[in-house]
């Protein structure tokens, strides 16, 4: 239920609410049947699909934390959707927690933030993600990681000490695949599987 909230959140302020396609994904489809057929009443002209887990592939086996935060499977997946929807034409795509209540024209945000991904991309090492960062007295960077740790020396600077705010995401489908994404945050996580290095499970690998 908490998922289509977020959809109709979405929905409620989009100019042209048509252009939307939802893409869902569980382990347990039995439970969405019931609100989706809800939500498909209220909007007969968007586009949603209910998709398995399955589609997916393997998930990531290399799932540890410092604490036992962050950890579960369902955290991983945003790291494999963009393999899936290449496949499917997808040049960008926009992925939320179930969570994310939307105030604003999310349509709106959608094509200023593509926009600016998009003259980005004349100058060298183009954004790959666009996302918020969290405020300093949320999150920071000592709190997420074990910065003493070695293998963090080459990246020590490039992190900076803001962290991402993870729930809400808009993703360069090509830059992701073409920059091997998915398969340096599979490294990373290896690494930190052998010997944890960071805090919060599937956030720090952002």
């Amino acid at each position: 239920k908490m998922a289509f909230r977020s959809m109709s959140s979405i929905v409620a302020d989009a100019a042209d609410p048509t252009r939307l396609a939802f893409h869902l994904f569980s382990d347990n489809i039995s439970l969405i049947e019931a609100p989706m057929a809800t939500f498909m009443a209220q909007h007969p002209l968007i586009s949603v699909r209910i998709r398995s887990d399955s589609e997916l592939g393997e998930v990531t086996k290399y799932r540890r934390s410092i604490i036992a935060k962050l950890t579960d499977e369902s955290n991983y997946r945003r790291f494999y959707i963009a393999r899936l929807l290449q496949e499917e034409g997808a040049r960008y795509f926009v992925y939320l927690d179930t969570d994310v209540l939307v105030t604003g024209n999310f349509l709106e945000t959608y094509d200023a933030e593509v926009l600016r991904l998009t003259q980005q991309g004349e100058v060298p090492n183009p954004p790959v993600v666009a996302t918020g960062v969290q405020g300093r007295t949320v999150c920071w960077h000592g709190k997420m990681f074990n910065l003493d740790d070695e293998r963090l020396a080459g990246v020590r600077d490039a992190i900076g000490d803001r962290c991402l705010t993870a729930s809400v995401l808009l993703v360069d489908v090509q830059r992701w695949i073409s920059q091997g994404i998915t398969e340096s945050v599979e490294s990373w996580l290896k690494s930190n599987y052998e010997k944890p290095m960071w805090y919060l499970g599937s956030m720090p690998p952002l």
